[in-house]
């Protein structure tokens, strides 16, 4: 999918300066219309998941009048795993402003692992379980690569963000506490 090469560069910008190379046929094909997609994509469609502790459907985004970050993650990602304490600081920082809701991609045999990991990391934002949506939630969200974070500003505008870069991070804290 296009989100783990798009990741390498930083921006939808830097992705659209790829595409322009493409001639009309490959921009055509399969791929280019997919890469197309991706970049007309910027409004969050929001989804309702099961929640992880409840068993209750739950929309992803709860509040559109707040800044949102939705992170998809699994149980068995170590780069998952290792951004928790990131995210925690995040969460400390900007909760008043902004809602984090992680997506699990863990598939069904792992969803007991995801909920001991939630419990074991005493994970205090929300968390939803895309298991019985998998592949229709990566392909929705444009998730092939995790950690993946979208943030979602009011009104449902949304970007991705490569929390794990000092820039991205910067930029989330400027944005969400308006500076």
């Amino acid at each position: 999918m296009l989100n783990s090469r798009s990741r390498i560069f930083n921006s939808q910008t830097d992705v659209k300066k790829i595409l322009d190379c493409f001639s009309n046929e490959n921009r055509r094909s399969s791929i280019g219309k997919r890469i197309n997609q991706y970049l007309s994509d910027t409004f969050f469609n929001n989804s309702a998941l099961t929640a992880w502790d409840t068993d209750n459907a739950e929309a992803i985004v709860l509040d559109s009048t707040k800044y949102n970050l939705v992170v998809f993650s699994a149980s068995w990602c170590v780069p998952c795993i290792e951004e928790i304490p990131l995210l925690k600081r995040i969460y400390n920082d900007l909760s008043d402003k902004l809602d984090i809701t992680y997506v699990s991609i863990d598939d069904s045999t792992k969803i007991e692992a995801w909920r001991q990991l939630m419990r074991d990391r005493n994970i205090p934002w929300r968390s939803v379980l895309a298991a019985g949506d998998l592949n229709y939630i990566e392909e929705k969200y444009f998730v092939s690569a995790i950690p993946y974070s979208l943030f979602v500003h009011p009104g449902g505008r949304k970007e991705s963000l490569e929390l794990r870069h000092k820039k991205a991070q910067n930029y989330l804290y400027q944005i969400v506490r308006g500076e």
